[in-house]
C-alpha cells in the first residue's frame, strides 16, 4: 500500500481544508426564503390532491413564508418541484423558444439566482453554483447560455481534459 501512495501522489491533488482555511475570506452564508413560481404551484396543488388528506396545504400552498415542513417529504415534490418544474415531463410550454424568458420565470429559485447573478457578475466576481441534479445542472446550462453567461460544468459525464 505505501509503494502504491508513493506511485500515485504526484498523480493525486489532495487538498486538507486545513491547508486552505488560511487562503479562503470568512463563510458568509444567506439564506433567502423563495417563493414557488406559479407553475410550481400548479404542480403542488396537482401533487397535493393526487395523495388527498392535505386539501387544507392546497388551500394556503401560495401564501408567502409556508413552512415547506407542512408539504410531504415525497422525491418528486421536495427534489424536482422546488428546484424547476421543467424538470417534469410535459411541464415546459410546447413549441416555447428553447432559451426563453420562460425558463427564469418558472422558477421561483432561478428567478432569485438570475437577479442575483445580474448584480454580482458585472463586478467580475465568480460564482459557484451547486445541484445534486443532473437535470436542474441542464436548465441552469440553458440559462447560462440564454443570458450569455461563461460557465464551466463539472459533474459525472465531465470529460478528464
Amino acid at each position: 500500500v505505501k509503494k502504491l501512495h508513493t506511485i500515485l501522489r504526484p498523480f493525486l491533488l489532495r487538498r486538507t481544508k486545513k491547508d486552505l482555511v488560511v487562503k479562503l475570506p470568512d463563510k458568509v452564508e444567506i439564506n433567502i426564503s423563495v417563493k414557488l413560481s406559479e407553475i410550481q404551484v400548479d404542480l403542488y396543488c396537482q401533487f397535493l390532491t393526487q395523495i388527498g388528506g392535505y386539501s387544507s396545504i392546497v388551500a394556503n400552498i401560495g401564501a408567502p413564508n409556508r413552512s415547506m415542513q407542512e408539504l410531504p417529504q415525497h422525491p418528486h415534490v421536495a427534489s424536482k418541484g422546488l428546484q424547476h418544474p421543467y424538470l417534469f415531463d410535459g411541464v415546459e410550454p410546447e413549441g416555447a423558444d428553447e432559451f426563453g424568458e420562460h425558463l427564469v420565470e418558472a422558477s421561483g429559485k432561478l428567478t432569485i439566482i438570475d437577479k442575483l447573478l445580474s448584480k454580482i457578475l458585472p463586478t467580475k466576481e465568480q460564482v459557484l453554483i451547486f445541484s445534486c441534479f443532473t437535470g436542474t445542472l441542464n436548465i441552469i446550462e440553458d440559462f447560462c447560455a440564454m443570458r450569455g453567461i461563461k460557465y464551466h460544468r463539472l459533474d459525472g459525464a465531465t470529460e478528464l481534459e
